[in-house]
């Protein structure tokens, strides 16, 4: 390709915000995803600096605090997680274990994102085979934070390693054509 583009692989929204349709096309005929594995410490860590650290906290919107848009959010996961799964995370939220909350919630997001990777159609319950390659992106299982120029050395590597063997099946085809 002319130019690679890294973008996270996400739903047609987040939350409430939508994915525009033709970034969310993009995204779905990608000729490569890079699954990343990262070991759970570094996931847990980086997921309670995101959702609870000072930005997080600092942040309100129509005058709704941190923790009413906490609690509201993992509430409307009830349907999905179940009513012991949600109370026990909104319980871990009161008691300020965002560590546990964050616990819960990747066990359910982590089925849902496995099913959203592999899918044609991008949702968790989507069937069909999606057209690009899936390469797992091993992230050192001994790291307890993420270092993102580690990380991105890592994905650059794996993308150029692809796109150079798809060089290659290309000039051996077009090698074969002449013989």
């Amino acid at each position: 390709p002319d130019r690679v583009v890294f973008v996270e692989d996400e739903d047609t929204h987040v939350g409430t915000c939508s994915t525009p349709k033709g970034l969310y096309d993009a995204m779905r005929a990608a000729p490569l995803v890079l699954k990343m594995v990262v070991p759970m410490e570094a996931r847990l860590a980086l997921l309670v600096e995101d959702y609870s650290g000072d930005a997080a906290r600092n942040f309100s919107i129509d005058g709704c605090g941190w923790k009413e848009r906490m609690v509201a959010s993992i509430t409307n996961l009830t349907k999905r997680l179940g009513g012991a799964a949600t109370q026990e995370a909104i319980n871990a939220l009161e008691a300020g274990d965002m560590k546990k909350v964050a616990r819960i919630l990747i066990t359910y997001y982590d089925k849902l994102y496995d099913k959203h990777v592999a899918n044609a159609n991008g949702t968790g319950s989507g069937k069909g085979t999606r057209a690009g390659t899936i390469i797992t992106a091993d992230i050192a299982h001994d790291c307890l934070s993420l270092n993102s120029e580690a990380v991105a050395e890592i994905l650059v590597a794996h993308t150029e390693n692809f796109f150079t063997a798809v060089a290659a099946e290309a000039d051996r085809k077009t090698a074969g054509i002449g013989k």
